[in-house]
């Protein structure tokens, strides 16, 4: 089976190219703000030249993305089983609905705060000339950003796009994709893959310092 097809077992039910306007939304944005920034950095002497050049530093903070990503994470581990249940007892129908609403709006704005970085990093690789001669604060910056460092972003990034547009449709309020595939699986293959998935969000929340 081909990548494509792959990708549209898990694609939610949203519009066709919606993930790539997303990126290039808000990562060209930031993309293009680190430019400008740099532009500024430029004009040094000048008072107002460090107040927007300090604000690509200031504008999220990596550890805000990390924390908005794996409250999702946990809130998807909480609405599964209630979607699953949802489907067998209606009283858990209202329960499920605000669950997978929650854990939306904490996944699409992980995602779109990734999406800023995303934008950041990649301007900073491409700026090889003098990497370090604007961004004195290294709050958006790990060590020797590299293409695949980017890459993996992106990709971690993606999984939070495909749960929270999967676990809840604006249109219809039902959930489709990723979590749809999921929902879909025999109970003896889901049950284990869903107690892995739990103790490695749990781990990952327990191991931050």
């Amino acid at each position: 089976m081909s990548a494509k097809k792959y990708f549209d077992l898990i694609k939610p039910k949203t519009e066709p190219g919606d993930l790539t306007e997303q990126y290039l939304t808000w990562a060209g944005v930031s993309f293009i703000c680190f430019f400008i920034a740099d532009g500024f950095d430029h004009l040094a002497e000048a008072s107002y030249a460090a107040y927007y050049t300090g604000a690509i530093n200031e504008a999220v903070s990596t550890r805000f993305w990390v924390l908005l990503g794996v409250t999702g994470l946990l809130l998807f581990c909480m609405a599964l089983p209630a979607v699953f249940l949802a489907r067998r007892l209606p009283a858990l129908v209202q329960v499920s609905y605000y669950l997978r609403r929650i854990t939306q709006a904490f996944c699409l704005i992980a995602f779109k705060i990734g999406a800023l970085i995303v934008g950041i990093w990649a301007a900073h690789w491409l700026h090889f000339s003098d990497k370090d001669h604007m961004l004195a604060s290294k709050s958006l910056l790990i060590d020797d950003i590299g293409f695949f460092s980017i890459l993996g972003l992106g990709a971690l990034n993606t999984l939070y796009w495909l749960v929270g547009e999967g676990i809840y449709n604006r249109d219809d309020r039902s959930y489709s994709g990723l979590v749809g595939l999921i929902l879909d699986w025999p109970v003896k293959y889901s049950l284990p893959a869903y107690t892995v998935f739990t103790g490695a969000v749990m781990y990952l929340i327990a191991s931050q310092q």
